[in-house]
């Protein structure tokens, strides 16, 4: 085998044999490292750098002319041409094994960021996961509770609190809240012929003798408040219909574009609900219907005019027979079947005796049902209406013709109430005298105009009473959208014009309304609950609807946003001795209508309404079909003035159902022999013979009505008193 020309003691050898020799000492000793590089280099197959070398010109006498060098390759130093192959292939070695090299580091390169890639995907979308079941209400939110700081009304939540999970023996439950308005249902209406099992809430359960409702008493600023706690002034739906001089738009509740998100205004419970991981649905609750983004709640039920009564108890209870993961913990449901009635057939009658009678059936079933379902532990039962409702007259009308000229007016809000924005050219000042002006003209005739003069007020925008939270020191963010100048009439008194009572055939409709004064008696709102937020026997004091915002989020155990009420969902029991602070009214008997609201207390809960007991025997086809206007819908000749046209084809529209008739005619569906009465045995005659009648026997006929109700009223008080004596007034409130 070939050995290589130099080694190592040769070298080493040469240099100490040699000292003297003729050659330059410094090339020499690069010679000799360069050789011990090379030849470690074949030995140990070395892969570093190898020593650059350049001969030296100036030597004189080269490394391969020493004797050493020559005698050491005489005979076994391999030729040139082998030395070069063994150079070549070490580099070629070399250069393979740095190329192995880069193409190591580059895989492992790529499977360092590939499995990064990974990771980060991985754990992306267990974010993902979480957020999703978060919003859905699957996961436990964080247990930290803090109070919101913002200082707007639709400010951010602070930490939701944990939920507990409870069960009812089979199964698991989050604590559960229905809550169910009754709309135009008045508290005097509970008795226990018609109405046996709310009676028995209210008698047994927690419950307040009536509600104040938030002014105006109508149905969307009142359904919106008891979902934000904020006044309408604050939450901005003022009105059923209203026009936003900024916006330069007109919201009416009929038209598709009142569910734009730029009119609700705050934060609405099924918002706060989803903020703090509690899931909702929603049947057909006004206002429910507007987008909320990312806040949306699990279902929202649209209103729908021929929903039906067994059909609302089958959502409710459905919804609670769902899997704890799919299973809303907030429940609302919206029964619009009274105030139908009230605007359509008025206050008293069959009809809205037969209506109480089935309404209080379904929220027996509901009840039946969580009793059924043993849930009645984590379940509460919230049941409400958002005001009460007034019987109309021909006696009792107001014309608007006979105080201002028409033409001078562009826009009219929040109709039965009317609020007037003038034209450019009138200021609302000068609005405002000419409608004093024509008053104290009218009064000074003495004639029969002026016999509806007291019976109204007319307000600025800046002098409305601060009690009602409108107008005025008392109005919150929105009053922009409070028309400037208001004509508001007593309960019971409706605002029109000579023209519209005369193609009416001078009979006034809905035979009901509402929207007045929302602290007259015929305006009160009904308040009843059960379930273990809600100590039984618990009698509260009345007050205002504002404080249903807190009082479900109390029940819940959710943060609430920043709001109007003041009692942080705590009521205050009723007092000792408690007394209603105003005399329930007597509208009297009219010529056109027997229909009178009865002197009672709301608390007494007697509504024994037969009238007469020889009633028309009618009664609707449909609780949910009506061709009264609710809130706003006016008989046909309204149409124009108020609100657009309020047909009964109406999207959207939850205050009641309308009849397809509408645009024309209140009551093309009636009976021949309805024409606003309420007595059978002149079901064949018009209003005219009502008015025809024996004064006297008429006055006979209402003493004696007068006396049996009294009697009634006597005996429910009775049985009131006793029972609110015997309850445990010292439980905690809420």
């Amino acid at each position: 085998m070939a050995q290589p020309r130099h080694s190592l003691e040769s070298i080493e050898l040469e240099r100490e044999e040699d000292i003297t020799g003729d050659y330059d000492a410094k090339d020499y000793d690069k010679e000799i490292l360069l050789q011990h590089d090379y030849t470690e280099r074949l030995i140990t197959d070395a892969t570093a750098k190898r020593i650059a070398f350049k001969k030296n010109k100036s030597k004189t006498v080269g490394f391969g002319d020493l004797p050493e060098y020559k005698k050491l390759n005489n005979d076994d130093v391999a030729d040139t041409s082998s030395e070069e192959s063994i150079e070549v292939d070490a580099e070629s070695h070399l250069k393979h094994l740095k190329t192995k090299q880069r193409r190591m580091a580059c895989l492992k390169s790529c499977l360092f960021f590939s499995l990064f890639a990974i990771v980060l995907a991985i754990f992306g979308a267990a974010i993902y996961v979480a957020v999703i079941k978060y919003k859905l209400g699957l996961l436990k939110p964080s247990s930290s509770s803090s109070t919101s700081s913002a200082s707007d009304s639709s400010a951010s939540l602070a930490s939701p609190l944990s939920k507990s999970l409870l069960s009812n023996g089979t199964h698991d439950f989050y604590s559960t809240t229905v809550y169910i308005s009754l709309d135009g249902f008045r508290p005097d209406y509970l008795s226990p012929e018609f109405t046996p099992k709310m009676w028995t809430l209210y008698t047994a359960e927690y419950s307040a003798p009536f509600m104040y409702p938030s002014f105006p008493s109508v149905t969307f600023p009142n359904h919106y408040t008891m979902v934000t706690g904020l006044y309408p002034s604050s939450h901005g739906i003022v009105s059923n219909s209203f026009w936003d001089p900024d916006l330069q738009e007109e919201f009416d509740y009929h038209k598709p574009s009142s569910l734009d998100r730029k009119w609700w205004k705050g934060e609405p419970l099924w918002v706060t609900a989803t903020k703090n991981g509690v899931k909702s649905a929603i049947h057909m609750w006004p206002g429910s219907e507007a987008p909320w983004g990312e806040d949306e709640p699990l279902v929202v039920d649209k209103f729908n005019q021929t929903e039906t009564l067994n059909r609302k108890v089958q959502r409710v209870l459905g919804w609670l027979d769902q899997d704890i993961d799919s299973r809303p913990e907030l429940i609302f449901c919206y029964v619009p079947t009274i105030d139908t009635l009230g605007h359509k057939y008025g206050t008293l009658g069959p009809e809205i005796n037969d209506g109480l009678k089935q309404v209080d059936d379904m929220v027996g079933a509901i009840l039946g049902g969580i009793d059924d379902r043993n849930i009645s532990s984590v379940t509460n039962v919230v049941i409400v209406s958002d005001h009460g409702m007034a019987s109309t007259s021909n006696d009792r009308l107001i014309f608007l013709d006979d105080l201002i000229d028409l033409e001078s007016v562009e826009h009219t809000d929040g109709w039965p109430l009317f609020g007037l924005r003038p034209y450019e050219y009138n200021t609302s000042e000068q609005l405002y005298a000419e409608i004093t002006s024509s008053r104290a003209a009218i009064q000074s005739q003495g004639d029969s105009k002026s016999e509806y003069l007291e019976h109204w007020q007319v307000y600025m925008k800046d002098d409305m009473p601060e009690e009602w939270h409108f107008g005025g020191p008392g109005g919150g963010q929105y009053q922009n959208r409070i028309a400037p100048v208001w004509i508001v009439p007593e309960a019971g008194w409706a605002i029109t014009t000579r023209q519209q009572f005369e193609d009416s055939n001078h009979d006034f409709h809905p035979k009901g309304l509402h929207g007045f004064n929302n602290t007259h008696p015929l305006m009160r709102a009904l308040f009843l609950a059960t379930g273990p937020n809600f100590p039984s026997g618990s009698k509260i004091e009345p007050f205002d609807n504002v404080e249903l915002y807190d009082v479900i989020c109390r029940s819940l155990n959710i943060t609430g946003a920043p709001n109007n009420g003041t009692l942080n969902g705590q009521l205050n029991t009723l007092p000792d001795g408690w007394m209603d602070p105003s005399p329930f009214p007597v509208l009297p008997p009219t010529s056109d209508s027997d229909s009178a609201d009865l002197g009672k207390e709301d608390h007494d809960k007697n509504h024994d309404a037969e009238d007469d007991g020889d009633h028309d025997k009618q009664h609707p086809n449909d609780h949910g079909d009506h061709d009264d206007d609710h809130d706003g819908d006016h008989d046909g000749d309204h149409d124009g003035d108020h609100d657009g046209d309020h047909d009964g084809d109406h999207d959207g529209d939850h205050d009641g159902d309308h009849d397809d008739d509408h645009d024309g005619d209140h009551d093309s569906d009636h009976d021949d022999d309805h024409d606003g009465d309420h007595e059978g045995d002149h079901g064949k005659q018009t209003t005219k013979n009502h008015s025809d009648q024996d004064d006297d026997h008429k006055a006979d006929d209402w003493m004696d009505y007068f006396e049996d109700r009294l009697n009634n009223l006597t005996d429910n008080i009775n049985e009131f008193l006793d029972t609110v004596g015997s309850q445990d007034n010292d439980k905690d409130d809420i």
